[in-house]
């Protein structure tokens, strides 16, 4: 089993910003866990999007969703936030090839201190 690890957005600050991670290649991928830990009094949404398009799988991350345009919102895949915690998504036998991470501001302010995914597949 390959097992891999990526860092989304190392130490973003989240006043008043919306962000989205690049994309990241899953099309190998059995199962990934991605978590999130926020400090301060942030108010928003995290969640995951995914897509199907081809985009480049042999670039490394975070080049190779150049060409990924269609994404949609993954179904169970996200957390409201409202203060300083740790959110943690595990995903299993997913079938598309691409994952972002999205957060959507609300109020407050704090820090993202982690955003990463453990990856394990074939």
């Amino acid at each position: 089993m390959r097992i891999g690890h990526v860092n989304l957005l190392p130490g973003e600050a989240i006043a008043a910003d919306n962000f989205t991670s690049q994309g990241f290649y899953v099309g190998h991928i059995a199962n990934y866990a991605t978590q999130v830990v926020l400090t301060g009094s942030p108010v928003g949404v995290v969640k995951l999007q995914v897509s199907c398009d081809l985009g480049n799988p042999n670039a490394s991350f975070p080049n190779g969703d150049d060409n990924v345009t269609n994404w949609v919102d993954l179904s169970g895949a996200t957390a409201n936030i409202s203060g300083a915690g740790t959110v943690l998504m595990n995903l299993v036998d997913s079938g598309y090839s691409w994952v972002r991470l999205v957060y959507t501001h609300t109020s407050g302010s704090g820090n993202i201190t982690v955003a990463q995914v453990n990856l394990k597949g074939i």
